[in-house]
């Protein structure tokens, strides 16, 4: 088996890891655990920067895909995923930003709209993990296909 098929693989798993956690910190903070949801969501977090440090690494080992041999509707998913990444990657930033540079001297108002703001953003950011899982879900198995 290839290797940057394995390394994908793995990564599809690493995703896979991200959106449960997420989906636990969600659920707890429904529930009112903010703790728990601070936690839960910065284990996404990590691992989501573990695999970028990682496919920094699968570059240098094992270099880029040749996407001229892929066909071309895996390339076109291959792409929209990449606009899903960037999605996750920016608006889950922002909110964890949010997260962290949450101010209690300010305003009942102010909390209110920073609040407002970190939920839009983090429900953003579930959306696009969940296209961008789906879709490296499709480029994975054109990858499979092409044993």
């Amino acid at each position: 088996m290839e290797l940057k098929l394995i390394f994908w693989t793995y990564a599809q798993s690493v995703l896979t890891l991200c959106m449960l956690s997420a989906v636990y910190g969600i659920r707890q903070i429904t529930l009112g655990q903010v703790e728990k949801h601070r936690k839960a969501m910065n284990l996404s977090g990590y691992l989501i920067l573990f695999f970028v440090l990682s496919y920094a690494g699968k570059l240098f080992f094992f270099g880029r895909e040749l996407l001229d041999t892929w066909e071309s509707q895996y390339v076109v998913v291959l792409r929209i995923h990449e606009v899903f990444i960037l999605g996750m990657l920016v608006t889950g930033g922002w909110a964890r930003y949010l997260a962290y540079r949450w101010q209690v001297s300010g305003t009942t108002k102010q909390l209110f709209q920073k609040g407002t703001l970190h939920k839009q953003l983090g429900k953003a950011a579930q959306l696009c993990a969940i296209a961008s899982w789906l879709t490296a879900g499709f480029v994975l198995y054109g990858m499979y296909q092409r044993l």
